[in-house]
């Protein structure tokens, strides 16, 4: 008896210190996320964001859809709506979603922990302080201050695999119906996850085959996914009603892949475009994207050897090569995403698409390399084969013919940064975008780091997570001047809300200011926008006008000005000590059109507009 009363203590000890592992870390990220995220107020990244923040909105049925956007998946605008449930102020509903996305890219934390700790027989202390690190990379720390689908999509991604390792463990209705949701749900985030559901299908039909999974379970999972898959299709069909776009069709996007990866004269860009995404993923993870790779890779090579088919009974095994396969599956959309799409620098080393599936592959390096030195094995990690990969991938991606093109237009002030914030001071250092300079810089920092991991583990641990916090100061910059930029000339806004009957506003395109097109239609949620041409000689539709300072119909309709933006905004001289602290020239945002606020007269009879 009392070895089962001590047995019960040790296991309730045991668990309340699992809790402990798992709780406060993840509540140190959310704290730091939101400390981050105190300077946004309002969308920086106009599109994306003002459409999936309208499409939240709309479902939380506070407002229309925002006009003039293209359809986005809405399942990461699903978790936004307790935003707009508890806030109808737009600047609040914002902030809230900032803290949203602070408990959901935290929540990456849990995951890793639970992976490397369950799966893949780690200590907790271990697995605490790789999962801690990973989640400094400064795509998931920084991400949370926009609103757009990474915050869902990262901690989702590593949830979906640990559903598929727990249901190759318990082989239960439920882990399948889990498992099966995360699924078609990370297609339902966003569409590059679309290779996923196919190859998964596959997977498990294999495991049925075999009978690894009883075949009630797999027809669960795939059940699930293809119902999640097709009503995402319908929702989607649904939006794109009130987007005034052409009606959506599901296999679209397939065919639209398809006719990329099968086409013959895109197989040297294909090439080209995914030794890009290679070279940033290596480039901002310190070379750690080169060592996690081969690290499965040996794994899976390891473990086939040795049991064969007896290797799909091993739940590790199941793991990473479900992992490498889904990967892939969202590496290859990525890819063919960026075909004929060169006049972005982001275009041509993409990160964003990629940083989706990335934490895993930075927690697997950091536990290859402390299993490489624990063993003293013989077979030392060579940095320098890495090295050259990186070097031979700069070459790959310099030879693009695209490359000097948009070289030349690149600018390390582009708000475009945001998606390839891992190398963002590298691109500053070098004036640009010079591939390879970047890489001999990030080369440089990887021997740094493993030769701290050569003097001790925890030497080399501290360095990542140094260089993360580094790098992410310098990207915090772009977010923290975008956002003051924004508020400067989104001035408008409150000018339109003092007009007490001030429901539609005519939005002049002729002058049209991309960012504070779409920002007005998320600061002003009860007005609707209807656009006119004056340069064709069309009148406005409504008494309240955003046109040009120069707008020439002004005064034939008696016009009167309200409100002017500012249009340079300038940078205070705080921010500019921030920005100065890394480097010597600021971010300069871009050119910006005159946007100015007219109100014409109102014909007290007839309530049509005066026009002479």
């Amino acid at each position: 008896m009392s070895f089962d009363i001590q047995k019960r203590l040790f296991s309730s000890q045991n668990l309340k210190q699992n809790w402990a592992l798992c709780l406060f870390p993840y509540l140190g990220l959310v704290f730091l996320h939101i400390i981050l995220g105190l300077k946004m107020q309002q969308p920086i990244i106009f599109a994306d964001e003002v459409g999936y923040l309208g499409v939240a909105r709309y479902f939380a049925g506070v407002s229309h859809l925002p006009q003039g956007i293209q359809l986005y998946h809405f399942g990461y605008s699903l978790f936004l709506l307790p935003a707009f449930w508890l806030f109808s102020d737009p600047i609040s509903a914002y902030r809230a979603a900032i803290v949203i996305n602070s408990l959901l890219l935290s929540s990456l934390y849990i995951s890793i922990y639970f992976l490397l700790h369950r799966f893949f027989e780690c200590g907790k202390k271990l697995s605490f302080l790789i999962a801690f690190i990973t989640c400094l990379y400064p795509a998931f720390l920084l991400q949370s201050n926009i609103a757009w689908s990474e915050n869902a999509f990262i901690p989702c991604f590593s949830f979906f695999i640990i559903s598929f390792g727990l249901l190759i463990d318990k082989k239960s209705y439920l882990m399948a119906l889990v498992f099966g949701f995360l699924t078609g749900f990370l297609f339902t985030i966003h569409p590059r996850a679309l290779p996923i559901l196919p190859t998964v299908v596959i997977y498990l039909l294999v495991l049925a085959f075999l009978a690894k999974i009883p075949k009630t379970k797999i027809i669960l999972s795939i059940l699930v996914i293809f119902t999640v898959y097709l009503l995402t299709g319908s929702i989607n069909e649904h939006l794109t009603t009130f987007y005034g776009k052409a009606s959506f069709s599901a296999p679209a996007p397939i065919k639209a892949y398809l006719s990329k990866l099968l086409s013959l004269s895109n197989i040297v860009s294909l090439s080209l475009s995914a030794a890009g995404q290679l070279l940033y993923l290596c480039q901002a993870t310190c070379g750690l994207f080169l060592i996690a790779t081969a690290y499965v890779c040996l794994t899976i090579h390891r473990k086939w050897s040795s049991l064969h088919r007896f290797a799909l009974n091993d739940i590790q095994f199941n793991v990473i090569l479900l992992f490498i396969i889904a990967s892939s599956g969202i590496f290859l959309a990525s890819s063919l995403q960026m075909i004929g799409e060169p006049e972005r620098a982001d275009h041509l080393i993409y990160g964003r698409y990629n940083e989706g599936f990335l934490a895993l592959y930075i927690a697997l390096a950091l536990l290859a390399i402390r299993v490489e030195w624990a063993a003293n094995s013989p077979k030392k990690l060579r940095p320098y084969l890495f090295a050259l990969a990186i070097i031979v991938l700069a070459l790959i991606a310099i030879s693009n013919p695209d490359y000097d093109k948009v070289r030349e237009i690149t600018k390390p002030g582009s708000v475009n940064v945001i998606n390839v914030l891992g190398v963002y001071p590298f691109l500053v250092l070098s004036g640009g975008l010079n591939l390879l300079v970047v890489s001999l810089i990030s080369t440089a920092f990887f021997f740094m780091v493993i030769y701290a991991f050569r003097i001790k583990f925890s030497v080399g641990l501290w360095s990542i997570a140094i260089y993360f916090l580094f790098i992410s100061a310098c990207g915090y910059t772009v977010f923290y001047v975008r956002a003051d930029n924004i508020k400067q000339v989104t001035t408008l806004a409150r000018h339109v809300q003092s007009i007490s009957d001030a429901k539609v506003v005519s939005y002049d395109v002729a002058f049209r200011d991309p960012e504070s097109w779409y920002s007005y239609q998320y600061l002003l949620p009860d007005v609707v926008f209807k656009t006119f041409r004056s340069s064709r000689k069309q009148l406005p539709s409504s008494r309240v006008v955003i046109s040009s300072r120069n707008w020439k119909q002004s005064k034939n309709l008696n016009a009167r000005l309200v409100a002017s933006e500012n249009g340079n905004p300038e940078t205070s001289s705080v921010i500019l000590k921030l920005i100065q602290t890394f480097f010597k020239k600021p971010f300069v945002p871009g050119y910006r059109r005159d946007q100015t606020l007219w109100i014409l007269p109102k014909n007290e009879l007839t309530g049509t507009l005066v026009s002479q």
